[in-house]
């Protein structure tokens, strides 16, 4: 890229960061994350580093409409000044990677990079796996927006083990003071309804089941994930095998029978 053009790119950076429509100068999204203890705004797009000195990427060989092509990853279009963004660049899309496959919403991802920005600044991610720092972050950030995803359906999607991805929920919660005090499996449902494909009165009513058994028998902190599962379960009636609403809950077959037992015994007294 010649001198001129170079010039000409940093003029329209320039232009873009002033302007009131706040769009990514190299994909032209607005969809902009911007975490205070980061230097600069992140385009969560195509990854652009928005206030750095860099050229922005010409795109225009993808042939995509969006400046970033689907099989390509935001690194090769990351504008990066020092390691330290570098990790978050890194970190930011695996976490892409795995909202995409855990249904995760812009908002709630957002509150993820948060958790992920606060155990940065506490040093909690040297030393360990980029993957895992996010996985946690995706456990706790999720629950705190009130959109829990099983660590175990995660850990999953992380190429992780269940056991590593919960020892480090715990260092966090400790560490970060974001202290676990037990989930509703009502907030599992949309999710899993979701993940299995079946519609809203299946949520619902799966949703008037667990509020029964919280009522009569205060066994909602009993693995939450498995008894939302279950009562999916029990609303489809035998719609769903319990292998299939067991795999979308990271839970085991058994767990989902013994929770449709609590269930039926609850619906039936």
């Amino acid at each position: 890229m010649s001198e001129s053009t170079t010039s000409t790119h940093r003029e329209d950076i320039a232009a873009a960061e002033c302007s009131e429509s706040a769009e990514c100068p190299a994909c032209f999204e607005s969809d902009l994350l911007d975490l205070p203890s980061f230097p600069h705004t992140v385009c969560s797009k195509c990854g652009y580093v928005i206030g750095t000195d860099t050229e922005v990427p010409d795109t225009s060989a993808t042939g995509d409409a969006t400046g970033t092509g689907e099989e390509e990853s935001w690194s090769e279009y990351y504008a990066v000044t020092n390691s330290t963004e570098k990790q978050v660049a890194s970190a930011l899309t695996k976490l892409e990677d795995l909202g995409d496959e855990l249904l995760l919403s812009v908002a709630t991802r957002e509150k993820i990079a948060q958790v992920y920005e606060s155990a940065a600044v506490d040093n909690l991610t040297d030393g360990r796996p980029t993957q895992l720092i996010v996985a946690a972050s995706i456990c706790i950030g999720s629950r705190e927006a009130e959109v829990p995803r099983p660590s175990d359906r995660v850990a999953q999607a992380a190429d992780l083990s269940a056991g590593r991805v919960k020892q480090a929920n715990r260092l966090f919660q400790e560490e970060l003071g974001r202290g676990y005090t037990g989930d509703s499996s009502a907030r599992y449902v949309p999710y899993l309804c979701d993940d299995l494909n079946v519609d809203s009165s299946v949520k619902d009513r799966a949703i008037e089941v667990i509020e029964l058994l919280e009522e009569n028998s205060g066994q909602q902190e009993v693995h939450p994930a498995g008894v939302a599962g279950a009562a999916i379960y029990v609303a489809t009636d035998g719609a769903l095998s319990q292998r299939e609403v067991a795999a979308a809950a990271g839970v085991t077959k058994e767990t989902v029978r013994l929770r449709v037992a609590d269930l039926r015994e609850v619906i039936t007294e």
